[in-house]
C-alpha cells in the first residue's frame, strides 16, 4: 500500500499555505519590478532569487498559482514551503543587517558634522556677545559641549551617549569630544569621528581664533 499523505481538513476560508507564499512571491515581484519603484532591501540579487524558488515551487508542487481550491497538503509539501523560507531568510537578514549598518553610519556622519556647526555658532555669538559687554556662556569641559550637542540624549548605535569624552569609540559608533583651553583666548574642541563601518576615521579642531 502506499504513503497516504498527511492532510489537513479544508474549507473554502483556508488556503494552502504553500499557494499562499506563491501568492505573496508574485506580490513581491509585482511591488518590486514596477516602474519608479525604490527597493531598499530586495536588491537585483533577491529579486531574481525570489523569480527563481517561485518558478521552481509551481513546477515541484504541480499547481496552478491561480487555484483557489486545494485540497490540503503532504508532509513533503511542508517541507519544501519551510525550506524556502529558511532560504529566504538566510537571503534577506544580510541585506537588513547592511541596510542597519548604513543608516546607522550615516546617522553618526550628520551628528558629527551638526556638532562641529554648533561650536562654531557658540563662538560667534559668544565672541559677539563680548564685545557688546553681553553675559557669555561657553562649555569648559567635554561634558558641558556634549550637552550642548545632545540635549535629548540620543542614543549611539551600539549604546550610550551619542558623544563620549576623549576618543571616539569604532564599536559603538560615539563621537570623541575633547576640549581645553579658556575663551576668549585659548578655548579649542576636537570632535573625533569613529572609524565605524563603513566610516573612516577623521577630526576636526575648531578654536575660538579662528571665529574672532
Amino acid at each position: 500500500m502506499g504513503a497516504t499523505p498527511w492532510r489537513f481538513k479544508s474549507s473554502p476560508r483556508h488556503q494552502h499555505p504553500a499557494l499562499t507564499l506563491v501568492n505573496t512571491l508574485l506580490l513581491v515581484k509585482q511591488n518590486t519590478t514596477q516602474p519608479g519603484h525604490s527597493c531598499t532591501l530586495l536588491t537585483k540579487q533577491i529579486q531574481i532569487t525570489l523569480l527563481f524558488l517561485l518558478k521552481w515551487l509551481q513546477i515541484s508542487l504541480g499547481f496552478n498559482v491561480s487555484a483557489q481550491n486545494h485540497r490540503g497538503f503532504t508532509l513533503i509539501e511542508l517541507m519544501i514551503v519551510v525550506a524556502i523560507i529558511g532560504i529566504l531568510a538566510a537571503i534577506a537578514l544580510p541585506a537588513y543587517q547592511d541596510y542597519i549598518q548604513t543608516a546607522n553610519s550615516s546617522k553618526i556622519r550628520t551628528q558629527y558634522h551638526e556638532a562641529e556647526r554648533a561650536t562654531n555658532a557658540v563662538y560667534v555669538r559668544s565672541v559677539v556677545q563680548l564685545q557688546l559687554n553681553q553675559p557669555v556662556s561657553v562649555p569648559s569641559t567635554d561634558e558641558g559641549w556634549i550637552s550642548l550637542y545632545n540635549p535629548r540624549g540620543s542614543t549611539a548605535a551600539g549604546g550610550g551617549n551619542a558623544f563620549i569624552s576623549g576618543a571616539a569609540n569604532a564599536t559603538t559608533g560615539q563621537i570623541g569630544v575633547t576640549s581645553s583651553g579658556v575663551f576668549p583666548t585659548t578655548s579649542q574642541v576636537i570632535l573625533e569621528l569613529p572609524a565605524y563601518a563603513p566610516l573612516t576615521s577623521e577630526s576636526v579642531t575648531i578654536s575660538v581664533t579662528e571665529n574672532l
